[in-house]
């Protein structure tokens, strides 16, 4: 019926020509990010609040973001603290249900609901922790932390549809054990954590401005 359908991923876009019999009118376009908006200013590898922080953003009303935190906050976050115990995480993000907001009972996890600005708590975070088990496509709160120069720890799920290196650009366990190792070691090597952050930054900048994907947008559109 289309002329053109475009998805974010190339994995996604995979899924769809198994199923169609005219393959060229199908077309990714990556998401994108305002990197002047969601931006590092000046970094500070201490920890603003006196301890260490680790943070999920995300729209609390979605159930792979509750699956993530509720699987991070009892499968991981317990290891972690056996290192750092005075580690604090904060879950950001609009409509948590009584499951998420059950979780701040536990000690240092807080649960903010709405805010009308991100961008003090993703500067606050030493480390962003994107604990998805379910995910597809390209996921923006993995963009917008590593916009801000952030380092990010994410499962395999999580960053199927955008083009990253484990390593170079962010760190990627699939386990409790690989999670919290990841996160203990960045604890104790704020350079390594400066380092992956700016990585990541340069990366939005080259890959993925929304200057760049719009005029591949209109590019697919006009032709």
């Amino acid at each position: 019926m289309f002329d053109r359908s475009i998805f974010v991923s190339d994995h996604e876009a995979s899924l769809f020509k198994a199923l169609s019999k005219d393959e060229e009118r199908i077309f990714v376009v990556p998401n994108g990010v305002d990197s002047d908006y969601f931006s590092e200013h000046e970094r500070d590898v201490s920890e603003p609040n006196g301890k260490p922080t680790l943070m999920f953003a995300g729209a609390m009303d979605y159930y792979a973001n509750v699956d993530g935190v509720r699987w991070f906050c009892h499968d991981i976050l317990p290891e972690v603290r056996r290192g750092h115990p005075d580690i604090v995480f904060n879950i950001v993000g609009s409509n948590p249900p009584p499951t998420v907001t059950e979780l701040s009972a536990m000690d240092d996890v807080h649960v903010t609901g709405f805010v009308k600005d991100i961008r003090p708590y993703y500067q606050e975070a030493d480390v962003c922790v994107i604990p998805l088990r379910i995910a597809r496509g390209g996921q923006n709160k993995v963009l917008e932390a590593m916009a801000m120069g952030k380092t990010v720890v994410t499962t395999p799920a999580a960053i199927q549809g955008i083009q990253v290196t484990h390593g170079k650009h962010v760190l990627v366990a699939d386990s409790p054990k690989g999670f919290s190792e990841t996160i203990l070691s960045l604890m104790d090597d704020p350079e390594r954590r400066v380092e992956l952050g700016q990585a990541a930054r340069a990366c939005v900048q080259r890959d993925y401005s929304w200057n760049r994907n719009v005029s591949k947008l209109m590019d697919i559109a006009l032709h």
